[in-house]
Parts: C-alpha cells; structure tokens; sequence
C-alpha cells in the first residue's frame, strides 16, 4: 500500500512538472493555467512531443547553418574561380602522372595558346621559351626533377607567344612531392614583367647615353675606351681617336635660337653615326663637341672616315622653320699607341690636333704631331 502511495505521489510531481514545461512553452514564461494530469501515459506522450518538438527544431536550425555555410562556401568558390580566370597571369599545375595541365584563363591572354593546346603538344610551353633564355629555365628544371629541390624556385625568361610577339615573364615554380619523395606535380604562377624590363631597359639607356643626341655620353664612353686600350695592348692593335668640334655653331645658336641649336645637334649626331663604321663609338662630349673612337683602325681609313665626315657635315643642314645651317668641323685625331697609351693623353692630344686645325682654317682635320 505504501509503495503504491510513493508512486502516486511521483505520478503527481511528474505531471506537476509537465504542466510546468507545457506553461513555459504556451506562456513564455509566464503562467497561464495549471495543469494536474494524473495518468501516465498521457504524460509520457506529452514529454515525447516536447522532446521530439525540440529534436526537429535543433535539426531545424542545424540545417539552416549547413545552407548559410554552403552558400558561403559557394560565394567563395565562385570569388576564387573569378580571381583564377582573370587574373591577368598564368596560374598553372602539371600532373605528372597524367601529363595534363590545368591552367588559368590567363595562360592565354600571356602566352596566346589555350590550355588544350598544352595538353596536346606538351613541349609547346619549353619551344616558346626564347632561346637566349632556356639554360636558365632548364637549370630550374634540373633543380626540381634531379636534386628534388624544395620549396619555390624563381626566375625571368622571355616567352615568344603565339602571335610572335616577345614578352618577359617572371615565373615563381612550386614542386610538389609524394611521399615517395618523387615530384607529382609542378605548379607555376607567373606574370608579365615586359613593362617593368623596358623601364629597365630605358633606365640603363639613359644612364649610358645622352638625353639628346642619343649618343654614348661622356662617362660610358670612358669605360669603353678603357676596355678598347686593353684590348689593343692585349692583341697588339691600335685605335684612333678624333675629336670633334662643330665651326660656326654659336652663331646658328644665336640666330636661331637655343631649339634650332638642339635639333642642329641631332641631325650632326645622326650624321657622325652614319658616316663611321659599325662598331665605332660615336660620343657627344659636350656643347658642340664630338669624339668618336675608331678600334682596329688603318691609317687611310682613319683618312677616308675624316673626309666623310667633313664632306656631309659641310653641305647645308636643314634645321627648325625649314632654316638651313652652314656649319663645317674640326677635327683632331690621336692615335694609340703613338700618341698615348692612357684615355686622358690620347683625349687631350686629339683635342690639341683640333684647336691646330681650328687655328689654321677650320673645316678639315689633322693627326697630332709634337
């Protein structure tokens, strides 16, 4: 009898209880009823509802969760698929298991071939390396494939693309390794330097030539007379030096203008190069003076070179407003190793040569004597 009372009693908190949750459930918290249920199967059916109603809700939710991070995912996928293909570089991966690449839409905006193009002819990528270029890129290759060497390799070489064109790439080259050790695949990601090499490019021009003329200056010119002496002391040759100075161009200076002397000074320096051979270097030392230093030279040829330049320098010169300018040169040549063995010497006796010419007439030219 007593036991049946204890479970009466638990029967009646249990269903205390219920009503309590089910109030919590209709009421937020606040009571609206009190419910005194006594049967017991009515209140396990209640608890199995709240308990499968909180089941399905927190599936519920989860579910929701799993749509935002997918579509989170998808929104990301589609960021990266996007930056892949325009990226206006090459993004590419060689499996060397199958011998495929996969590679971005920017592999044809640099190289102007499509990826099937690699997938069919895979040496396409190695031919359109310039040939000049290919023992660095090799050297790479045999870092990778040979040492198995880790970790990023970097280099520049210049890619002759599909339409002929020649640009410089940079190439950043990752190996990935198996746990074999063995390469299995090659990733590469590389971009178009060719404005950066032509800034480069421009950079050094500058530095060794001069703004106007576009002559060798005066200090590039030194280095390449230097390594001319030691050559010729080395081969036992000889070189001449002539120096340069134009008749009469103050006065087109003054007449003119300081714009009609500037373009005067460019048609003489395209007139010097013309008139000496190829390998000569023509120099604008400064104002209206010229050398010009002439490597493994003949003593007639030295003559004929002078009287060429003599000749066209002396015919009238079309300048600014369709002026024309009457100028002439004089001309002073040293010669090694007679005259000097040293840059300073031989400049200085070439340029005594010419002030003798200037002294005695101008427009002609004259080899130094002591």
């Amino acid at each position: 009898m007593k036991t049946l009372t204890k479970v009466g009693r638990r029967m009646k908190w249990t269903s205390r209880l219920i009503s309590i949750i089910t109030t919590l459930f209709i009421g937020s918290g606040i009571t609206l009823y009190y419910l005194e249920i006594e049967h017991p199967l009515f209140i396990y059916s209640l608890i199995g509802t709240i308990v499968g109603f909180v089941i399905f809700w927190w599936i519920g939710a989860l579910y929701d969760r799993l749509i935002y991070y997918q579509k989170q995912l998808k929104e990301k996928e589609e960021e990266l698929k996007e930056i892949f293909n325009n990226a206006n570089a090459c993004i590419s991966s060689l499996d060397l298991k199958t011998g495929k690449y996969k590679m971005s839409l920017g592999t044809e905006k640099l190289h102007g071939y499509k990826q099937e193009h690699f997938n069919q002819y895979p040496q396409l990528w190695k031919e359109m390396i310039h040939p000049f270029d290919l023992p660095t890129v090799e050297e790479n290759e045999r870092k990778i494939y040979i040492e198995k060497k880790k970790g990023t390799l970097t280099h520049e070489h210049r890619v002759i693309r599909g339409d002929g064109e020649i640009i410089w790439l940079v190439a950043h080259i990752t190996p990935v390794f198996n746990s074999k050790g063995e390469v299995k695949k090659v990733n590469v990601f590389s971009y178009d330097i060719t404005d950066r090499k032509n800034a480069e490019k421009l950079i050094e021009h500058m530095a060794y030539h001069d703004n106007l003329t576009n002559l060798t200056n005066r200090p590039f010119f030194s280095k390449l007379l230097e390594k001319s002496i030691l050559n010729c002391k080395r081969n036992h040759n000889s070189l001449a030096i002539m120096y340069l100075d134009i008749d009469h161009f103050k006065q087109i200076n003054d007449t003119f203008g300081h714009a009609a002397g500037d373009h005067l000074l460019v048609e003489i320096a395209k007139i010097l190069t013309e008139s000496v051979r190829i390998n000569d270097v023509v120099c604008r030392h400064g104002g209206d003076e010229f050398i010009i230093l002439l490597e493994n030279v003949r003593h007639e040829e030295i003559k004929i070179i002078a009287k060429r330049i003599i000749k066209e320098l002396s015919a009238p010169i079309t300048i600014l407003n369709d002026h024309k300018a009457y100028i002439s040169p004089s001309i002073g040549i040293s010669l090694y190793p007679i005259d000097g063995e040293d840059e300073e010497t031989l400049i200085k006796r070439a340029d005594s040569a010419m002030y003798s010419v200037k002294k005695s007439g101008k427009n002609n030219y004259k080899f130094y004597s002591s």
